[in-house]
Formats: C-alpha cells, sequence, structure tokens
C-alpha cells in the first residue's frame, strides 16, 4: 500500500471450477481516516449480491487516498 495513494487491483482465488463465469457480485467495505471501517466486502457477501453459488474467481480491489478515504471491493465471478 502507498502511504499517500493505492490502487491495486488483485487475484485472490482461482478454483478448478470448469467453464466460463456467466455472473459477477459485489461486496464494498470504506475506511475513513485510517480509524474508521463500514461495509462488508466478504467472498460470501459478494457471491451473495451475484446470485452466485460456484465460486470461479474472487478478485479484491483496494483504493485510498492518503489514508483519508479508502474503498476496498471484492469482486467474484461464478455461476
Amino acid at each position: 500500500m502507498g502511504s499517500l495513494y493505492t490502487d491495486l487491483t488483485l487475484p485472490q482465488v482461482a478454483t478448478s471450477n470448469p467453464g466460463p463465469a456467466k455472473k459477477v457480485g459485489t461486496a464494498t467495505a470504506n475506511s475513513y481516516f485510517s480509524l474508521i471501517a463500514t461495509g462488508d466486502a466478504s467472498i460470501d457477501t459478494a457471491a451473495r449480491n451475484g446470485g452466485i453459488t460456484q465460486i470461479h474467481s474472487v478478485d479484491w480491489k483496494a483504493n485510498s487516498i492518503l489514508g483519508i478515504v479508502g474503498t476496498y471491493t471484492t469482486t467474484v465471478r461464478g455461476n
């Protein structure tokens, strides 16, 4: 993580589930001043939001400016 600015997208999980993923679900959490964090960016919530029962891959994105405002998003692809 950068101390002034962070903008990362990282692969977290790839499964052996075959075939193309037809659905995408996301879940987001936010932080403020590196003191308060709210939200639920869990894999379970992202899968539920996308109606996914068979997960193919999971990605994680972090965006933060000076530690003042941060957004953390989990993206799940599957069926």
